[in-house]
């Protein structure tokens, strides 16, 4: 709570900024809707959906121009675009597009990030010891659920769509481990030295390469080659971006355990015969979180850019869903109609400046703090 008003009275305007913007984006049901298609006993503060056309105001109609309204309460306030769609009203339900995708899709990054970096580097390459036969379970149960998956989720199913293909994964997930368990039992009645003898797996080498591939691969292209493959849709593009963002904060933690493996606490749990789990989530991960939150605040306005730059390729979101790089698109069919590009701009601007200028203050803070420790 201390580090949180520090961080406060410091980026003062960077906090705002966000609290504001997580505000209006959970709100954003309740701020703007057309009285005409959702009834309710308040009226709402723009009278008009994300969707909602007014056809005596298309062709772009200016915030500064003369506008066909019946009253002052349903002026454009920051005018419309070439439907007829009023660009304050995508403003606000595209707030709520950007905080699902950055924070989900973050989430789902850091899960994977900071369970393959915390298990890399605490067991590095000699620690990790399995039998044959549990390892070629794995093998096996693992090559049978990415088949499953690789045959139906990424493409395109007719009447399919991706809940459906979300479900299938978790049932292909569970299915894998009831054959895991199944060969493994096989197994341990064969008498062998291969399927018995304990196999050292170097860990560390192997989730290092994998980080190292990941970060060679261009984040943009990766994501426009999986959208041509997943139908459009806002948890398509939060999978997405999840499974694809994981790199940077997986090789973040890999280093900050290394350093904190190397303290006196670490030992003493070993020595009091604490288990390796436990020493990693218990001990060491919570102190490597505050560290981490840089690498997740700069993952946050990665991802916003991400979901921004696709849906202004038109891709990523249905044409339903508003997003402000969506908006920003709208520009380029009339170059005067200078709101549409402006007023998304700045919103992205905003929001991202202050989720870097807030992880910068976080990574010097650190810095300053872990100087002061030793």
């Amino acid at each position: 709570m201390m580090r949180i008003k520090h961080i406060y009275r410091q980026k003062r305007f960077g906090v705002l900024v966000l609290f504001l913007w997580c505000t209006v984006a959970i709100l954003a049901p309740f701020l703007a809707y057309s009285p005409d298609e959702q009834s309710s006993f308040l009226s709402p503060l723009i009278p008009y959906g994300e969707q909602t056309i007014d056809y005596l105001n298309a062709q772009s109609v200016g915030p500064f121009e003369t506008q066909n309204v019946g009253s002052f309460y349903r002026r454009h306030w920051l005018g419309t675009d070439e439907l007829g769609r009023d660009v304050l009203a995508q403003l606000i339900h595209g707030s709520n597009t950007a905080l699902l995708v950055g924070f989900c899709a973050i989430l789902i990054a850091s899960l994977i990030g900071i369970f393959l970096g915390l298990v890399s580097a605490f067991f590095g390459d000699r620690q990790w010891k399995i039998s044959g036969g549990n390892m070629l379970s794995a093998l096996l149960s693992g090559s049978t659920f990415l088949l499953l998956f690789l045959c139906i989720v990424p493409w395109r199913v007719e009447g399919v769509v991706t809940t459906e293909k979300l479900m299938l994964s978790v049932v292909f997930f569970f299915l894998s481990f009831l054959l895991f368990y199944l060969i493994r039992y096989f197994l341990k009645n064969l008498n062998g030295r291969f399927i018995h003898q304990k196999i050292n797996i170097p860990l560390d080498s192997i989730i290092s390469r994998i980080i190292e591939s990941m970060e060679s691969l261009p984040l943009l292209l990766l994501l426009i080659a999986f959208s041509s493959l997943m139908d459009p849709s806002i948890l398509s593009l939060i999978l997405m971006i999840g499974l694809v963002a994981w790199s940077g904060i997986a090789k973040f933690t890999r280093a900050e355990v290394l350093r904190l493996k190397s303290n006196n606490y670490i030992d003493n749990a070993r020595a009091l015969g604490y288990g390796n789990f436990r020493t990693m989530f218990k001990h060491i991960l919570p102190n490597a979180l505050p560290t981490l939150s840089v690498s997740i605040a700069f993952a946050i306005s990665s991802a916003i850019i991400l979901e921004s730059t696709l849906s202004f390729l038109g891709m990523g979101l249905q044409a339903t869903d508003a997003s402000w790089g969506a908006l920003m698109a709208s520009a380029r069919n009339d170059y005067s109609s200078w709101w549409l590009a402006v007023f998304p701009g700045t919103a992205i601007f905003l929001v991202v400046y202050s989720c870097n200028s807030i992880a910068d203050y976080l990574s010097k803070d650190d810095h300053s703090g872990y100087s002061n420790r030793t």
